[in-house]
């Protein structure tokens, strides 16, 4: 259960560290 926790947690900080990445190369087209 800890473990699923943690994985959950993990898999929420990359799925945002990808949203960030998307979001800077989108800023990159904008200039």
């Amino acid at each position: 259960m800890i473990r699923e926790l943690k994985n959950l947690k993990e898999l929420k900080g990359f799925k945002s560290l990808i949203l960030n990445i998307q979001k800077s190369k989108l800023d990159i087209h904008n200039y």
